[in-house]
């Protein structure tokens, strides 16, 4: 994952809240999580726009997806 990938990942991680971010990161290896939280620390102050920007960028990522999915379930 690129340096922009990592940032906006940290972003949507600390928009989600603790619980959520840590479900989330159950799923990553050791060294994306290192990258993320380093991320997460170097970040001072995000503008809402720029989270709006990330969260949809990633709404429209999963119903890419999720479209993906259904079609390949024939659905």
């Amino acid at each position: 994952m690129n340096e922009a990938g990592i940032e906006n990942s940290a972003i949507l991680l600390m928009s989600l809240g603790e619980e959520e971010a840590a479900e989330v990161l159950k799923f990553l290896g050791p060294k994306d999580v290192q990258r993320i939280g380093h991320a997460m620390s170097k970040l001072k102050t995000v503008t809402k726009d720029r989270i709006e920007s990330v969260l949809g960028s990633f709404a429209e990522q999963a119903e890419q997806v999720r479209k993906v999915k259904k079609f390949e379930s024939g659905v």
